[in-house]
């Protein structure tokens, strides 16, 4: 039987150092977000000063996180994503299981090249109060897919969400119209705003001459449609001022059916007076808007003083002084 020498042995291995590090987190950082439909973005997924991980990917759905099908990404923990979302991530050791903590939460909104453009029917180039209008917002390239819409007018958001906008043309409805659209499936993925697209009700301009008169003379009044073009029939009105923006339109006499001469004069006129003018034409008959009050000036008795601060740049209204032959 062999004898155990104890008093033989190696001598002591080299020190190996196990050091127990808190469990890693890891980090989620994205690509370019601005894509044309149909593209993706780049997730990147990481785990730092450390090697041997795969990866794994979450988007959050309504109710929980869901885990990407295109997780198998090996070592360099990159997956290619055609949704905006909500994204977080985890490397897990390939030999152990081991699994670090989740990434913080990233905000993925992705950005179409795609641009959406305002177009309008009826197309021609006047808007007539009381027409039928539709705004439609389509997003070039983007016809295939299912849009949601946003609207905005001089930057405020309209509540409507559909491709098309429609309302009867009124001066309310006046001024710069905006459009964008995001996918219905995901929230976070959306156009940039569309051009500018101006809607004008159109206002005819009323001048008058003389602006100043002696009571008792006549006045000319002339209404100008911008473009000009022939077919308007013209409708004169008193502008009564309401309040400091608002008038009752009182049509003068003789005029309620309408003049085909755009201009329209006024006898005897001996107090200060404010007229507007419209135009109409078409089958069914379509009106302009009135057009803003345009004040004569009388040295007469000035029945509508109380007024007309509402109606002039400055705050003082300054009389010209007359004299009496």
């Amino acid at each position: 039987m062999a004898r155990v020498n104890f008093l033989s042995s190696t001598t002591w291995s080299e020190a190996f150092t196990v050091s127990v590090l808190q469990k890693p987190r890891a980090t989620l950082t994205s690509g370019n977000t601005t894509i044309s439909v149909g593209g993706s973005v780049s997730l990147s997924c990481s785990v730092r000063d450390s090697d041997g991980w795969k990866y794994e990917f979450y988007r959050r759905s309504s109710t929980s996180w869901e885990k990407l099908v295109e997780t198998n990404v090996g070592d360099n923990g990159v997956v290619q994503v055609s949704k905006g979302g909500i994204y977080r991530c985890r490397g897990e050791r390939e030999t152990s299981g081991y699994v670090s903590d989740m990434s913080d939460e990233a905000t993925i909104r992705i950005t179409f090249t795609n641009k959406p453009v305002i177009t309008r029917q009826p197309s021609w180039s006047q808007i007539f109060q009381g027409e039928k209008i539709t705004l439609t917002c389509e997003v070039q390239g983007g016809e295939k897919t299912d849009w949601r819409y946003s609207w905005r007018r001089n930057s405020q958001s309209l509540t409507e969400d559909e491709k098309l906008l429609q309302f009867t043309a009124s001066e309310s409805f006046n001024g710069e119209y905006e459009c964008m659209a995001r996918r219905k499936v995901d929230f976070y993925s959306s156009t940039t705003w569309s051009e500018v697209f101006t809607v004008s009700v159109l206002q005819p301009k009323l001048s008058v001459s003389p602006s100043w008169l002696i009571p008792g003379a006549s006045v000319t009044l002339i209404c100008h449609t911008e473009p000009p073009s022939a077919g308007w029939s013209f409708y004169w009105f008193k502008a009564v001022p309401n309040s400091q923006d608002s008038y009752t339109y009182e049509p003068l006499p003789g005029t309620s059916s309408g003049t085909a001469n755009n201009s329209f004069t006024v006898h005897g006129q001996t107090h200060t007076a404010g007229y507007a003018c419209s135009a109409g034409r078409g089958d069914p008959l379509i009106y302009t808007q009135y057009s803003r009050p345009t004040f004569v000036w009388s040295s007469g008795q000035f029945v509508f003083l109380e007024h007309l601060n509402c109606c002039l740049p400055a705050a003082t209204i300054e009389m010209p002084s007359f004299t009496e032959p």
